[in-house]
């Protein structure tokens, strides 16, 4: 994931040059893989519930409703957090797991919220990337536009009654400012499919540790302690693979392609 100014950086010194704000779809690969990301986040969020709820055991229903209310991301994830550090000990090895895995979600969030609240772009010079651009920016340039533009549809329109030699002008004059020419190129986020590709493993990675953090948290008998040691190891595997995924690693193995 670049920020557009630093796309000079790219191989073959690319720069866009046009954007295309929300008037198209992305390519097909990108839309899928946008799609998958949101539907394996509905399910991350489902399984953090599910998590709490093993964590607080008996009773766990209110407390599980209303942290499944929480509508801010990070709000939820520190929720959890808490909820583990009251009812395991803050030393112990499961809290520290939980803590992990709820951070990792945290760090998948960034992408995953800017991809579902900020308007798209594409440009012809990047086609397999998708632009995220700022939408309290996008506000202000489309304000800041409009607000020019109304001003010079004013003078043109006098221009035009007062018949001078600035007529012709008029019609040139009455369109306005370029939205583009005042647009802050560090407000628009570049994401690659490898970015999105990253993410969606990410994402799986998680579920798979969630569905273990369940069964260490239900509790540990002498018929289920094989199975948790299990599920211990296999959590602790599921983030390593997640920091490798966060350098770029893995992309070669998983045949992740770079921009």
């Amino acid at each position: 994931m670049k920020a557009f100014q630093e796309l000079t950086n790219i191989p073959g010194n690319h720069r866009v040059t046009e954007l295309d704000i929300n008037s198209d779809f992305p390519p097909n690969e990108t839309a899928r893989l946008v799609a998958l990301v949101f539907s394996q986040w509905a399910g991350v969020e489902v399984r953090l519930v599910r998590v709490a709820a093993a964590v607080i055991g008996a009773n766990a229903g209110p407390i599980s409703s209303l942290i499944h209310e929480i509508r801010s991301v990070r709000t939820r994830l520190n929720a959890v957090k808490n909820v583990s550090k009251r009812v395991l000990e803050n030393a112990s090895p499961d809290h520290r797991l939980v803590v992990q895995v709820v951070d990792r979600i945290g760090q998948a969030a960034t992408l995953r919220n800017s991809l579902a609240h900020s308007p798209w772009a594409l440009t012809p010079t990047l086609p397999d990337a998708l632009l995220l651009v700022d939408s309290g920016h996008l506000v202000d340039r489309f304000s800041s536009a409009m607000q020019g533009r109304l001003a010079l549809w004013r003078i043109a329109r006098m221009v035009e009654a007062e018949k001078t030699p600035f007529a012709a002008d008029a019609e040139l004059v009455s369109h306005g400012p370029n939205l583009l020419d005042t647009f802050d190129e560090g407000q628009v986020t570049v994401v690659a499919e490898r970015d999105l590709t990253r993410l969606s493993y990410g994402l799986e990675w998680l579920l798979k540790c969630l569905m273990k953090l369940e069964t260490i948290l239900l509790g540990e008998t002498p018929s289920t302690s094989e199975r948790v040691r299990e599920a211990r190891a296999e959590v602790r595997r599921q983030l390593a693979r997640l920091a490798e995924l966060t350098t770029g690693s893995l992309d070669e193995e998983l045949g992740i392609h770079r921009l």
